[in-house]
């Protein structure tokens, strides 16, 4: 089996695959963090490191063309099912929540959630993805009504940066979500810091959630009315806790 990833994402693969006796092969951009590399060598994955993320999606299809199996990390059901059980957890275990935040990478995490949460709580439960400025690929897309690829991706936040989503995400997206919140890379990289005094342990676009709140971009409508005694309700998904050790230092720095 083969799929591209960033990291995370490819470390599952590799780890499934291993469990399965299946060979795994992550192809990834030669920029992702050290620590990500290694973790999917470690589950005994093969690892092709191409120059930029266009010629590590390329380098995928090829492959898949060739007979390779493809575990895409957003685009296929099933994977946006295994997201989407997020979803499903936080309905069970918080079903008073009014508003969840979730990172946007390719779209499938926040599909599959707000799927499950809108099956479970109903429209009543406001969800809203959270995409880094130099990455608008979800919001583009809705803004068009149809998938609609970036020509250039100037974000540095790892795993928030595919070049599209998928037709069945964008769906949901419709269907489901309230709508996108665009953040700059320092508005995420000072969520993440807060989150790391906390002792939190969260890399950049697993921050992205929490960030849209501590910058202030709610929607201000979903705060009238509120106060102290009528707090509004919110969740933030911390999707990644694999920062790179160097990117930790230099941000605490």
């Amino acid at each position: 089996m083969v799929t591209t990833s960033s990291g995370n994402h490819g470390r599952a693969v590799a780890w499934a695959a291993k469990r399965a006796g299946v060979r795994a092969t992550i192809v990834m951009p030669a920029n992702t963090y050290p620590n990500k590399i290694e973790a999917c060598r470690a589950e005994g994955a093969e690892v092709v490191l191409l120059p930029t993320r266009e010629e590590a999606e390329r380098e995928c299809a090829r492959r898949v063309a060739a007979g390779a199996v493809l575990v895409h990390p957003f685009k296929q059901g099933r994977t946006i099912e295994g997201a989407g059980t997020v979803g499903l957890e936080l309905a069970k275990q918080w079903p008073e929540v009014e508003v969840v935040l979730i990172p946007v990478g390719g779209g499938g995490l926040v599909a599959g959630s707000a799927l499950a949460l809108g099956q479970e709580l109903g429209e009543r439960v406001q969800v809203i993805g959270v995409e880094p400025e130099g990455a608008p690929n979800l919001t583009q897309s809705l803004e068009a009504g149809e998938v609609s690829p970036l020509e250039s991706i100037t974000t540095a936040v790892q795993g928030l940066c595919p070049l599209d989503t998928g037709e069945l995400n964008l769906a949901l997206a419709e269907r489901y979500l309230r709508g996108t919140i665009l953040l700059s890379d320092e508005e995420i990289f000072a969520g993440q810091k807060v989150l790391l005094c906390a002792g939190i342990t969260v890399e950049p676009a697993g921050a992205a959630a929490f960030a849209a709140v501590l910058a202030g971009a709610l929607p201000p409508e979903l705060l009238e009315g509120r106060s102290a005694s009528n707090r509004l309700r919110v969740a933030c998904v911390l999707s990644g806790g694999n920062p790179d050790p160097k990117q930790v230092a230099a941000l605490l720095a």
